[in-house]
C-alpha cells in the first residue's frame, strides 16, 4: 500500500493553524490534542504564539497539563516574550496559584499594562487586598495604565484595609489620567468616601454628572451604616420621585433594613412611581419582619391597583 508523504513543516503549520481555531472556538480538548500531536511528531514549537493559546486551554483542564507546558516552554526560552508570561501568569492565577503567578511575574524582564492588570486581579481575586494596593504603587513607577475593571477593584482594595488617605491620593490619580468620568469609578469612590465621611460622599454626589441606582444606593446605605435613616429616606424618595430613578431590591431592603417596616411603607406610599421590584422589596420586608397582615394588605393593593 502506497501512503502520501506530507512535508512535516507542512504538518506543523496545519497544526500551529488548528491550534488557534480551537482555541477560538473554545475547544480546549482539542487545543490540547493538537498541542500533543506536534510534540508526538519529535518537533519542538518554533512559533511562540501557540502557548497563549495552548495554556487558556489549560485553564479548562487539569493543572499539571499547564504545568508540563510551562516547562516545555522554559527549555525553549520562550518565557521571555510578554505574551507567553502574561498567559502563564493568567493560568496559574486561575488555578488559584497566586505565588507561582507572582514567580513568573518577578521573572519577566519585560512588562507590559496587561502583565500588571493580570498580576493585580490576581491578587485581588485571592483578598490580598494589600498587597494589590503595593502593587499599584509600584506599577504607577512604571507608567502602567489599568483597565476599568481594576480600577473599580482598586478602590475597592483601599477601602478593603482602610487606607483612605492613599484612597484620596488614588482620586487625584483619577482625575490627572482622565479616568475619572467612568461612572463605575466613581460609584466605587463613592462607597470609599462613605466610610470616612458623609460629608465628603455628599460632596462627591452632588459633583457627579450623571448617578445610576448604583450611586443612589451607595448613599441610601452610606446613610444607614451613619445611622442616619431619615436621610436615608429622604435620598431614597428623592431619587425615586424627583429623578425617576427605578430603585432596585437592595435599595428597598437597605431602607427597610434601618428604618421600621412601617417608616418604608410610609416612603413607599410617596413615590409616585412604583415598579414591580419596589413591589417584592417592601412585600418581602412585611414577611421577613412577621407582618403578614401588612403583607396580605399590600399583596392584595398591588392587585387592586393592577386590575
Amino acid at each position: 500500500m502506497r501512503f502520501s508523504l506530507i512535508p512535516a513543516d507542512t504538518n506543523i503549520r496545519n497544526l500551529y493553524h488548528k491550534i488557534k481555531e480551537s482555541s477560538v472556538n473554545g475547544r480546549w480538548e482539542e487545543v490540547f490534542f493538537h498541542y500533543r500531536e506536534i510534540k508526538r511528531v519529535g518537533v519542538q514549537p518554533i512559533d511562540h504564539s501557540i502557548f497563549p493559546h495552548t495554556l487558556k486551554a489549560c485553564c479548562a483542564l487539569p493543572y499539571t497539563l499547564g504545568k508540563s507546558v510551562h516547562v516545555s516552554l522554559l527549555k525553549q526560552g520562550f518565557e521571555s516574550f510578554s505574551s507567553v508570561g502574561n498567559s502563564l501568569m493568567h493560568f496559574y492565577a486561575k488555578s488559584g496559584e497566586l505565588a507561582s503567578a507572582l514567580d513568573v511575574f518577578n521573572c519577566m524582564k519585560m512588562k507590559d499594562s496587561v502583565s500588571w492588570n493580570i498580576i493585580l486581579q490576581a491578587h485581588l481575586d485571592e483578598g490580598a487586598f494589600q498587597e494589590a494596593c503595593d502593587l499599584f504603587i509600584q506599577a504607577r513607577a512604571f507608567r502602567f495604565e489599568p483597565n476599568i475593571s481594576n480600577l473599580v477593584l482598586i478602590v475597592q482594595a483601599y477601602r478593603r484595609v482602610g487606607a483612605f488617605i492613599d484612597g484620596e491620593g488614588f482620586h487625584g490619580y483619577l482625575i490627572q489620567s482622565g479616568l475619572w468620568s467612568l461612572t463605575s469609578v466613581q460609584n466605587s469612590l463613592l462607597g470609599l468616601y462613605t466610610d470616612i465621611s458623609m460629608e465628603y460622599a455628599e460632596k462627591l454626589f452632588h459633583e457627579m454628572y450623571e448617578k445610576d441606582v448604583i450611586s443612589w444606593s451607595v448613599m441610601v446605605g452610606g446613610y444607614v451604616h451613619s445611622y442616619e435613616p431619615i436621610f436615608a429616606l429622604e435620598t431614597f424618595k428623592q431619587m425615586v420621585t424627583d429623578f425617576g430613578v427605578e430603585a432596585d431590591g437592595q435599595t428597598m431592603l437597605t431602607c427597610i433594613a434601618i428604618c421600621d417596616v412601617d417608616s418604608a411603607a410610609t416612603a413607599f406610599r410617596e413615590i409616585t412611581h412604583r415598579n414591580i421590584i419596589s413591589w417584592n422589596s417592601l412585600l418581602s420586608g412585611f414577611v421577613h419582619n412577621e407582618k403578614h397582615g401588612e403583607a396580605l394588605t399590600l399583596f392584595a393593593f398591588n392587585e387592586e391597583v393592577r386590575s
